[in-house]
């Protein structure tokens, strides 16, 4: 099926699992600065957030230390990562910024919209930052975010080639691609790491008394 060399796994055999306790594997990690905060440490929002941000920029590194000719199907979980690690963030800044003035709710009827979730935050962060910040990264801010919504309304359009219930293809129907030849997944990184400052500097701000 595929041309690329690789070692062919053992067969699976009766008793195997999937996810196991393996100390020394741990120890190895550990040792070569690999930073184990455990399952029950992952309960945040924030947690969840940072490990598909990161999980996407290792993804782009790869083009360049592993180039190989499979390295365009990446894209797809690559933007699926970001928009998730965006959907996340909006809903981990939503609940801090109402906690700190005073309004400790979240409405999750918006599930996966990000338009919704920032509309939700943008009055947040205005008043957060007041005079402080400049009001054109908040919009730079906002036009990108409301892009990947436009992109990927519902977080489908990465994760399943057709619509459940049209049938139609997602991506190949989408107007806001269809000037688009491909993706070009080094300057989404690039965009990316300006957004995760972004909403680094707010998580801190919500955080501050």
């Amino acid at each position: 099926m595929f041309d690329e060399p690789f070692d062919e796994p053992p067969p699976l055999q009766r008793g195997d699992k999937l996810f196991i306790n393996n100390e020394t594997r741990l120890q190895l990690d550990t040792t070569e600065d690999y930073v184990y905060y455990g399952l029950k440490k992952r309960s945040s929002f924030f947690g969840y957030a940072l490990a598909y941000y990161r999980a996407a920029d290792r993804l782009v590194k790869t083009f360049n230390s592993f180039p190989d000719i499979f390295n365009d199907t990446l894209e797809i979980p690559i933007v699926f990562l970001y928009r998730h690690y965006v959907e996340l963030t909006l809903k981990d800044l939503v609940s801090d910024g109402n906690t700190k003035f005073g309004n400790p709710r979240i409405d999750f009827s918006y599930g996966h919209k990000i338009d919704l979730w920032w509309k939700e935050l943008k009055p947040l962060l205005l008043r957060l930052f007041a005079l402080e910040k400049s009001s054109e990264e908040i919009e730079a801010v906002e036009a990108c975010l409301l892009e990947f919504s436009n992109v990927d309304d519902l977080s489908e359009a990465f994760r399943y080639p057709v619509h459940k219930k049209s049938k139609k293809p997602f991506l190949k129907n989408n107007p806001h691609l269809q000037s688009l030849e491909y993706i070009d997944v080094h300057h989404l990184a690039e965009k990316m790491a300006s957004i995760y400052q972004f909403f680094l500097v707010c998580s801190i701000k919500f955080a501050m008394e």
